[in-house]
């Protein structure tokens, strides 16, 4: 039981994870199909570029502790890892303090491939945007801190 669960749920907000889960996967689904359709590279499987957002958002990050945050087997973790220094995206360091330890950076051309997918990405977002009302996109930007908070509940269940 975790301390969400002694939380009372309003009847309002009961059963709506389904349909905000399923709405928000299409959303993930047709704007990555958008950002295909308009981005030239081939897409990095899904691991690949969950891996380089990690290391993006926690530069230096220790192998051990990329698995602890993603919640993934230790061996798939390494070939990840493995795969996307072989192509250049990711560089291994070692520690500051245990030159034992390696640690995970960024290469430039995971930095790019990732500041262009982000572009894209909201290119593609501006453009949809456009053809909602304007009481649908205010409806949207109040939306985005209950989604923000959403996204640190969801990090914080155990």
């Amino acid at each position: 039981m975790t301390a969400m669960d002694s939380l009372p749920v309003s009847p309002a907000v009961s059963g709506i994870g389904p349909s905000l889960h399923r709405s928000l996967s299409d959303l993930h689904r047709v704007q990555r199909r958008a950002i295909r359709t308009r981005f030239p590279l081939a897409p990095l499987a899904a691991p690949k570029a969950e891996m380089l957002r990690l290391v993006r958002q926690h530069d230096r990050i220790a192998l051990d502790e990329a698995v602890d945050l993603l919640a993934l087997d230790p061996n798939t973790v390494s070939t990840v890892v493995d795969d996307l220094v072989r192509e250049g995206f990711l560089v291994r360091v070692h520690d500051f303090d245990d030159r034992c330890v390696m640690r995970l950076r960024l290469a430039s051309k995971g930095r790019a491939r990732l500041g262009a997918w982000r572009d894209q990405g909201g290119h593609i977002l501006d453009d949809a945007l456009a053809c909602l009302s304007d009481q649908e996109r205010s409806a949207l930007v109040r939306a985005l801190p209950a989604l923000a908070h959403l996204a640190d509940a969801l990090e914080h269940l155990e």
